[in-house]
């Protein structure tokens, strides 16, 4: 039972749009005043670990994440979505169980954006088995041992907020009127953790080198550092719309890895990361339909500079989001309520 509370604990998704039209250019953005956003949504959260060797050959480590079924709803200033992932949505195909905590809150204002994620993982398929054997009984090869923990917070200025809306796309509380874009800058702090009962390298890939990390059976990284980016949507007929933002980080901190026989080295890496938002949809006064894309990550090198592992994590979503007006008593009664 405990299982289940935290999963639909971890399937909850808060967000805290911007809803203010001070400084707003109203050719480019329209708010809504007085609107209900009613959604439903499909949605897919993961953490991927990705080992590369030179950026030649790579071992792709996936959750067996659920997609989930949610409903939502935004008002004034406050969002709450809820989703669970039923059977009928989720097949298992020998990708073996994971078990996952995954909360991940994004406040967006109109001059910043917040990100916080605490994704938790135990259980992983490698998804490119086959590059490795053409032999092998299963479909994929199995990683019940393997777990990844990833927490983190990103911070972004918005450069051009008075034109541009980050809101409109991942919120639904506003329109993007017009084609506009926004230099980013900020900064952001991981803590990353890998571990397993053996080789984080499966026995199939140990033919590879992979440096140091082929005899790793923990990482422990935690690093800080500035971000650069930019981001914009194109808007066809004031309707249809794609968002596209990058952001490029140089995280530094100390990195440390256990092998087989408890020996723990440690080393100060400089890494560059990267952060991506996409998305693609129609928006008018009534509904709203698209699809939106969220990644973070960090990525930290083998002590012997060899190969490198990250992990990443995100979320897909398909929203339908549906618009009423506020009667006047329910009006009244939020006026009453700090949102």
């Amino acid at each position: 039972m405990l299982w289940k509370i935290l999963l639909l604990i971890g399937s909850l998704t808060f967000a805290l749009p911007s809803f203010s039209q001070e400084g707003v250019d109203s050719n480019y953005i329209h708010v809504f005043k007085d609107k209900i956003h009613v959604r439903y949504f499909l949605a897919r959260k993961y953490s991927n670990v990705v080992i590369s060797e030179n950026g030649q050959s790579s071992i792709n480590y996936e959750p067996n994440s659920n997609v989930s079924f949610g409903i939502g709803a935004t008002i004034n200033s406050f969002s709450l979505n809820l989703s669970y992932g039923f059977n009928f949505l989720n097949e298992e195909e020998g990708k073996g169980k994971t078990e996952l905590f995954d909360i991940q809150a994004n406040v967006y204002k109109r001059k910043y954006i917040i990100d916080f994620f605490a994704q938790l993982y135990e259980g992983f398929f490698l998804n490119n088995t086959s590059s490795f054997t053409q032999n092998y009984q299963e479909p994929y090869y199995l990683r019940p041992d393997l777990a990844s923990r990833l927490f983190g917070v990103s911070y972004l200025k918005v450069f051009n907020s008075s034109k541009f809306s980050y809101a409109a796309p991942f919120v639904q509380n506003e329109i993007q009127e017009k084609s506009a874009g926004s230099f980013l800058l900020g900064g952001k702090m991981f803590y990353s953790n890998l571990f397993s009962d053996s080789s984080i390298v499966p026995f199939i890939a140990r033919d590879s080198i992979y440096g140091v990390i082929s005899e790793v059976e923990r990482s422990r990284a935690f690093q800080i550092g500035p971000t650069v980016g930019y981001a914009h949507s194109l808007v066809i007929k004031k309707r249809f719309f794609v968002i596209a933002s990058l952001n490029l980080s140089f995280m530094t901190g100390p990195v440390r890895f256990v092998n087989f026989d408890g020996i723990e080295q440690k080393q100060w890496q400089v890494n560059p990361t990267a952060g991506i938002r996409m998305g693609i949809g129609y928006n008018s006064p009534k509904w709203f339909l698209g699809i939106t894309f969220l990644q973070e990550g960090t990525t930290i090198k083998g002590v012997d500079k060899m190969g490198e592992a990250s992990i990443s994590g995100g979320s897909l979503r398909l929203n339908y989001v549906k618009r009423f007006e506020m009667n006047t008593k329910f009006k009244s009664f939020l006026e009453k309520l700090p949102l």
